[in-house]
């Protein structure tokens, strides 16, 4: 997560992406199910429980490989 914000405040993004299959090549975690863009960066990679920390247009890949 390259972001840090409070508990309590969410972070608006470009766009979220959920329930797909990224390959990230970080050999301690090769695979994410959810990624959030913003201003052209990717801003979070991992789980889709990390989600609810951004706020923003969601989609779904239902499991799709990127």
């Amino acid at each position: 997560m390259l972001e840090k914000r409070g508990k309590e405040e969410s972070v608006k993004a470009d766009q979220i992406i959920k329930n797909a299959k990224i390959f990230t090549s970080n050999k301690d975690c090769p695979l994410a199910s959810a990624l959030v863009v913003k201003d052209g960066k990717f801003i979070y990679v991992g789980d889709e429980a990390g989600l609810s920390d951004y706020e923003g247009e969601v989609t779904d890949l239902g499991g799709k490989f990127i």
